[in-house]
């Protein structure tokens, strides 16, 4: 093979790889009620810091550093806002659907990666 043919394979190739690449879903927002539908009734947790379970009625049950937590959370408009203690600020976040995880973000940066799943013993929030 010459060079020029080489050459043209290689740039096909590459080309290829781009728009496959492009082609490729980024994790996708969910709307205020699709993260209603996902979160509420489960456990979040980023795995080593904090779980909390989000009640139907707006309260959480939670841990943190092994201490537990009793605190509240709400949606506003696209974005899960947490308040895992009663009487500190809410952090609020946009969730992204990536696979089967949700990747929870705030001011453009992906802060935790959680996968919601049914209270268990695992979470001994009482």
């Amino acid at each position: 093979m010459s060079a020029i043919p080489r050459l043209a394979f290689a740039t096909l190739i590459q080309s290829l790889s781009l728009v496959a690449a492009s082609a490729a879903p980024g994790p996708s927002e969910l709307t205020g009620a699709q993260i209603k539908t996902v979160f509420v009734g489960n456990v979040i947790s980023e795995g080593a810091h904090w779980s909390a379970y989000l009640l139907p009625d707006g309260r959480t049950k939670s841990i943190e550093l092994g201490r537990p937590h009793q605190g509240h959370w709400k949606i506003v408009g696209k974005e899960l806002c947490v308040s895992i203690s009663t009487g500190v600020e809410p952090e609020c976040w946009t969730v992204l659907r990536k696979g089967k995880a949700y990747l929870l973000r705030a001011h453009g940066q992906d802060l935790y990666e959680v996968t919601p799943e049914p209270l268990s013993s695992k979470y001994p929030f009482d």
